[in-house]
């Protein structure tokens, strides 16, 4: 960086640059070791309810199978049920527990609080910056001559400030829909606000979600989408079940409502979180559908409502999950507006 400003500091602040900087160094490293780790563990954890469903559902269909009926039906989907709710549904109860704790932390404990913030910033933070920098001086060389007349952005602090600012700018617009999402508004706080506007400036987060993308996409290729903006619930189920006749054959499709994924003693325990995190469910009304063909799990998309509907999708073709998601671009694009569920 002092030589983008073309600035020679003197004897005691170069000795003094000379030994925090790999001790900062150091510090970031472990900073975005700890991010990724903690990214990993819910990925493995999340990506457990898809294998766990797909593992069971050929021992858990075979009663069905051998007596197509509405009784075998019903039980084929409590069976199902209760294994969303001991996987997605308290893996979602884990993470919101984590953030209502966080957010009641900061407010009983408010001085501890900007202690905490105080001493991230002042050793946190400055490691995440040293090694944005450091990696920044690493991809210049290989990026220099691909921009061309634009290279010589990379050769000074303004060049590589403008750099920085347009990454940023093209991030924050992600990030002030963050600001009016649902879950912001029942976790954030100022402290969280602080942090997301000041990482915006460093490359740690984008790199956590990315290596978080590698991993999904290591496992499930091009069968799994995620955040797809999708249709109401009928419509949805409409789409799923079409989809699936019409390339796989007649199939079983399930569809679980709030009330199910999140039964009396569920509800309970998100009660007990607090205000924030039982009506941040209440207003998010997860849902599910499985699709089921033969004895095998074909679909598994899970729902829920954060500033529109979404939807997380997998099936067993990647040609499978590409047309449900134009139906679902084509559907929010009509004229036809959500129906109520």
């Amino acid at each position: 960086m002092l030589d983008l400003i073309g600035y020679a500091p003197g004897p005691i602040i170069s000795s003094l640059i000379k030994t925090l900087k790999p001790i900062y160094s150091y510090i970031g490293i472990a900073a975005f070791g700890f991010l990724a780790l903690v990214m990993l563990v819910f990925s493995v954890v999340s990506l457990g309810s898809y294998r766990s469903i797909q593992q069971n559902v050929p021992e858990i269909i075979q009663d069905f199978l051998r007596s197509p009926s509405p009784k075998t039906r019903l039980a084929l989907k409590k069976n199902l049920n209760e294994l969303l709710v001991a996987t997605s549904t308290k893996f979602q109860l884990n993470a919101l527990g984590i953030l209502s704790a966080l957010k009641k932390t900061t407010k009983k404990h408010p001085k501890q609080s900007v202690l905490a913030v105080v001493a991230y910033y002042s050793i946190v933070y400055p490691g995440a910056v040293v090694v944005t920098m450091d990696i920044l001086e690493l991809v210049r060389p290989l990026v220099t001559p691909l921009l061309g007349v634009l290279g010589y952005l990379f050769g000074s602090l303004f060049g590589v400030g403008i750099v920085l600012l347009i990454f940023s700018f093209a991030d924050f617009a992600y990030a002030a829909q963050d600001l009016r999402s649902p879950v912001w508004k029942a976790f954030g706080s100022s402290l969280l606000l602080s942090r997301l506007i000041l990482e915006e400036f460093t490359i740690f987060d984008q790199l956590v979600f990315l290596l978080d993308d590698i991993l999904w996409f290591s496992i499930f290729e091009w069968a799994y989408k995620g955040s797809i903006e999708c249709p109401d619930h009928t419509t949805l189920s409409e789409i799923i079940e079409g989809s699936l006749s019409s390339q796989l054959g007649p199939s079983t499709v399930l569809f679980y409502r709030f009330q199910e994924l999140y039964p009396l003693p569920q509800m309970k325990a998100l009660v007990h979180m607090g205000t924030e995190a039982s009506e941040f469910m209440k207003y998010r009304q997860p849902a599910a559908f499985i699709g089921i063909n033969k004895d095998k799990c074909v679909l598994i998309a899970y729902v829920g409502r954060d500033d529109v509907r979404k939807m997380n999708l997998w099936t067993i073709s990647p040609l499978i999950t590409r047309n449900i998601v134009t139906k679902c671009r084509n559907a929010v694009l009509s004229i036809k507006p959500y129906e109520s569920d």
